[in-house]
């Protein structure tokens, strides 16, 4: 497995690849807080998929319904390609690369931290590079807040 860590000074975020290509959002932590073993007793691991598809014609291969967010067909397949990261000022962005070669898409899922503000935004871009029109159900993002003890952190920070 290999790690790949986004941070600044209020923000850790990590990225694990697995041995196949498979790409999961490991942790998003307050700077200097330690990554811990998952609580539940159903799941071994905290692991999720760093981003979800869901193409017209691609189900979801658990409970073969449009209904779930997790697990699709697509998700399963999208592998790793490559990662960038780049600073803007005082944001500082993880863009992962990932491909499922069935279909021929590209997703590109960019994180993004602010120095002094606790707070994660990602987004995520695909891109058909095949021949055949594809239809898209679903394509997730993530934005991650409160990261504080504070409880009215927003109050503090303008972020749009």
């Amino acid at each position: 497995m290999t790690t790949v860590t986004l941070e600044n000074d209020v923000v850790q975020v990590i990225v694990t690849i697995d041995e196949k290509g498979s790409v999961f959002l490991q942790d998003v932590l307050p700077q200097g807080a330690k990554p811990q073993k998952s609580a539940s007793a159903f799941f071994e691991s905290s692991l999720t998929p760093l981003v979800e598809v869901r193409l017209s014609g691609e189900g979801n291969r658990f409970s073969k319904t449009s209904k779930s967010l997790i697990g699709s067909y697509v998700g399963e397949r999208l592998k790793y390609k490559s990662h960038n990261q780049r600073t803007d000022g005082d944001e500082k962005t993880l863009d992962i690369e990932l491909e499922d070669e069935k279909t021929k898409i590209a997703v590109v899922t960019h994180l993004t931290v602010f120095d002094g503000i606790p707070f994660v935004r990602a987004s995520s871009t695909i891109h058909n590079e095949g021949d055949a029109d594809i239809v898209v159900t679903q394509l997730t993002s993530l934005v991650i807040g409160s990261m504080t003890r504070t409880k009215q952190w927003w109050k503090d920070y303008d972020v749009a």
